[in-house]
C-alpha cells in the first residue's frame, strides 16, 4: 500500500480548480506502495543520473543531480521491492552535501526522485525515506526506503543521447542562500535559466496534523520540459521564475504539494533553485555531473503579454470560424478564419486556438505508452499566421499547415479538407455554412520583423517554417523593406513553397530586393518571374561550404531562423562554427 491514503488535500484543492477532480477518483490506484519490478530493473540498469529532493533545516526543498563516479548506469541497487541504494559522487555546494548532516537528527529526512531515460522518454517517479547514511570523501551510499512509486506520463521530454563524462571539475558560480525581495538574480543565472529546455521540479508536502496519519508529510521530484525560452524570469521582480505547467496524466502531485506548502526548487543540469518567498535561496553550480548532452502554448503573465503579446481582453469569448480552405498540395493548406471580434497582431506571430469545440476532448488515461503526445490532449494548438498583418483591428487571419500524421486537430482539418474536394469542392471557398468554430485563445510570439533599412537580412526556414515569413513579407511596404534579404528554404516541396511566396509577394514587389537558395533533393521548376527576385537551386542540406560561397561576411546579417527543432539545432550548430553567436540568431520561442 501507499503511504498516503487518497489524495491529500492540496492535490484535492488544484485538481478541482482546473476541473480534473471527477476523473482523479479512481487514479489514485496508479501509485503503488512498493516498487514494481519494471522500475527497480529501470534504475538499476538504464540510468546514468538520478534528480532527488532533500529538505534543508528551515524545511525548503533542494534539488541534487546524482550520478555515480563513472556516469554510466548501475550506481543504483535494488535489494528489495521497497529499498534502493545508491553510490553516488556528490561535490563541495551540493544541497544533499549540506543536507546530509541532519540525517538521523529528525524522525526521518525524507526523499524523492524521478528517473528520466531521455532517448526513450521513459520515466518513474518514487518517494520516501534515506534509512542509511554513509559518507566517505566525496562518495556518498544512500539507502531509501520507498512507500510512494509510479509510472508517470513520458510528454514533454526532449529525447537526448548522453553519453559518460568522467572527468569534471565542479565549481561554485553563485550562492545567495537567503534572496531578499528587492533582490535580483544575477545577469548571468538568468540567462542560465532562459537557455533551459529541460528542469527538474522539487516539492514538499508538510502535513497538518490532523491530516498526518492518512497523508503524512513527504517531498516530491518532477520533471518539465519543453522548447528553450518556455521557463523565464519575471521581469519586474528579477527574481521569479515563471514555469508553465502542460497538460499531463494530471495527478497534479507537485501542484498539490505547493497548494499547501508554497516551497519549490528548479534544478538543470548545472543545478539552479529558486524558491517561492518568504524563503528565497538561489545557488548554482558549474560542471558537476559525469555525463553530457548531445545535441503547448505557454500562456504568459500579464507583465510579459505587454510586452511580446497581445490577448483578447474584457473577458469576451473570441470565436474564430473557419471560412475557407486552399490546398496546396496533399499534406498542405492554408485555413482562413473569421473572428467573432476584433483582433490585431503582428508579423510573424502566432494564434492560439483551442479545437476542443471542432473535434471534442477525450476522457481521462494515465498513460498511452504507444502515443505519449495523446495522453489528455487539451486540444490546444499554436500555430503562425500566414496572412498579413492589418493595419488595423480586423476579423480574418490565415494558417497555412502541414498535416501531421496521427495528429488530432491537422488529421481532423484535413479531412474536413480532402471530403470536401471530392463531393463538395464548391464549398472549400465558403464553409460558413458548415458552422466550424473554434475558441480564439490570444496571439502569441516575439518572431517580429525587425526594421533596419541599413542591413541585410538572412532568413532560414526549414519546411512549413516558411509560414511567419510569409507573413512578414506580405506586411512588408516599400518605406519597411530593408536593403536586402537572402532567404534560405530546406523543403522536400519546393514548387509548392515556391507558388505559396509568389501568392505572397504578388504584382506589387519591386521594393522588396530578394534572393532565394532552395535546398532539396529535388530542383525547384518554377523558377520565380518577379523584379528583384532570384532563385537558386541547391541538392542536400544547408551546410558550411553554402556560407563560404555567398558572401558577404555572416556577422554583417539580421538572422532570422524558424522550422523544426532538429532542422534548428543542426543549422545553429553550423552558424555558431561560422562564427555567429548564437544568441543574436532570431528563433520563435513561443513554445510546445
Amino acid at each position: 500500500m501507499p503511504a498516503l491514503k487518497g489524495w491529500h488535500r492540496g492535490e484535492r484543492a488544484i485538481q478541482e480548480k482546473l476541473g480534473y477532480r471527477a476523473a482523479m477518483a479512481m487514479a489514485f490506484a496508479a501509485i503503488d506502495g512498493d516498487m514494481p519490478e519494471q522500475h527497480r530493473e529501470f534504475y538499476v540498469t538504464r540510468l546514468p543520473f538520478v534528480p532527488v529532493t532533500t529538505l534543508d533545516e528551515l524545511g525548503r526543498p533542494w534539488g541534487s543531480i546524482l550520478a555515480g563516479a563513472s556516469g554510466e548506469p548501475g550506481f543504483i541497487q535494488s535489494p528489495s521491492d521497497a529499498k534502493l541504494v545508491l553510490d553516488t559522487q556528490v561535490w563541495e555546494g551540493d544541497p544533499l552535501l549540506q543536507n546530509s548532516e541532519l540525517f538521523g537528527k529528525k524522525d526521518k529526512m525524507l526523499v524523492a526522485g524521478i528517473g528520466v531515460e531521455f532517448s526513450t522518454r521513459r520515466r518513474n517517479k518514487f518517494a520516501g525515506w534515506i534509512s542509511k547514511l554513509e559518507k566517505k570523501g566525496p562518495q556518498i551510499q544512500l539507502q531509501l526506503d520507498v512507500n510512494e512509486a509510479i509510472g508517470n506520463c513520458p510528454k514533454y521530454i526532449n529525447v537526448r543521447d548522453l553519453v559518460p563524462h568522467p572527468q569534471v571539475s565542479p565549481k561554485i558560480m553563485h550562492r545567495e542562500l537567503s534572496l531578499s525581495p528587492a533582490d535580483r538574480l544575477p545577469d548571468e543565472i538568468v540567462r542560465f535559466i532562459l537557455d533551459a529546455d529541460t528542469v527538474f521540479i522539487g516539492t514538499s508536502y508538510v502535513a497538518p496534523q490532523e491530516d498526518e496519519r492518512n497523508y503524512p508529510s513527504h517531498v516530491g521530484m518532477n520533471q518539465r520540459g519543453g522548447r528553450r525560452g518556455y521557463i523565464r524570469v519575471k521581469p519586474s521582480d528579477g527574481q521569479t521564475v515563471v514555469l508553465p505547467d502542460y497538460s499531463g496524466n494530471r495527478l497534479m502531485t507537485s501542484l498539490g504539494n505547493i497548494e499547501v506548502t508554497p516551497l519549490a526548487s528548479l534544478t538543470r543540469t548545472g543545478c539552479t533553485q529558486s524558491y517561492a518567498p518568504p524563503q528565497c535561496p538561489n545557488h548554482r553550480q558549474d560542471n558537476r555531473l559525469h555525463l553530457r548532452g548531445r545535441c503547448t502554448p505557454i500562456r504568459l503573465l500579464a507583465e510579459e503579454a505587454s510586452l511580446t503579446s497581445y490577448f483578447q481582453g474584457d473577458g469576451k469569448d473570441v470565436t474564430a470560424t473557419l471560412q475557407s480552405i486552399k490546398i496546396l498540395s496533399p499534406s498542405l493548406a492554408t485555413f482562413t478564419f473569421i473572428t467573432s471580434e476584433d483582433i490585431q497582431f503582428k508579423a510573424g506571430q502566432a494564434a492560439i486556438l483551442d479545437f476542443s469545440p471542432f473535434i471534442g476532448k477525450e476522457e481521462y488515461h494515465h498513460m498511452a505508452s504507444g502515443k505519449p503526445s495523446s495522453v489528455n490532449d487539451d486540444r490546444i494548438r499554436t500555430w503562425t499566421i500566414s496572412s498579413p498583418a492589418p493595419d488595423a483591428p480586423s476579423r480574418t487571419f490565415d494558417l497555412t499547415m502541414r498535416e501531421k500524421p496521427g495528429g488530432a486537430v491537422t488529421g481532423a482539418l484535413f479531412s474536413v479538407a480532402r471530403k470536401l474536394a471530392d463531393y463538395r469542392p464548391e464549398l472549400l471557398g465558403d464553409l460558413s455554412p458548415l458552422s466550424i468554430g473554434v475558441k480564439l485563445l490570444g496571439i502569441t510570439g516575439d518572431f517580429t520583423f525587425i526594421e533596419d533599412h541599413q542591413r541585410s537580412f538572412f532568413w532560414f526556414a526549414g519546411g512549413i517554417g516558411i509560414t511567419p515569413f510569409l507573413s512578414i513579407l506580405a506586411s512588408m511596404k516599400p518605406t519597411d523593406a530593408p536593403s536586402h534579404i537572402t532567404f534560405v528554404i530546406s523543403t522536400r516541396e519546393p514548387d509548392v513553397l515556391l507558388r505559396l511566396l509568389s501568392s505572397t509577394l504578388g504584382a506589387n514587389n519591386s521594393h522588396i530586393h530578394l534572393t532565394i537558395h532552395i535546398f532539396s533533393s529535388v530542383p525547384a521548376t518554377e523558377l520565380l518571374d518577379r523584379p528583384h527576385v532570384t532563385v537558386h537551386n541547391h541538392s542536400g542540406r544547408v551546410g558550411g561550404s553554402f556560407f563560404s560561397r555567398i558572401g558577404p561576411t555572416l556577422d554583417t546579417q539580421t538572422i532570422y531562423m524558424c522550422g523544426p527543432p532538429s532542422f534548428e539545432t543542426g543549422l545553429l550548430a553550423t552558424l555558431v562554427d561560422a562564427g555567429i553567436d548564437a544568441k543574436t540568431v532570431h528563433r520563435e520561442n513561443f513554445g510546445y
